[in-house]
């Protein structure tokens, strides 16, 4: 986000609102999403996933 706001000349939170809009998504993902997904996947609730991709990118990645 600093390297956006320092080329196009704007405020590092106009740089965020920017990407999240050319990202269609929400808002900028935080490093506890990745975590929040990591301990799913280690829990027993996860036990029976296998060989699965999981985009953890607030629906960025559109797939089927």
């Amino acid at each position: 986000l600093q390297k956006k706001s320092a080329d196009s000349g704007v405020d590092v939170s106009v740089a965020e609102q920017q990407m999240v809009a050319d990202a269609g998504v929400q808002r900028v993902g935080e490093p506890e999403d990745i975590a929040n997904m990591v301990a799913f996947l280690l829990s027993e609730r996860g036990s029976y996933l296998q060989g699965s991709i999981v985009d953890v990118d607030g629906g960025k990645t559109r797939t089927l």
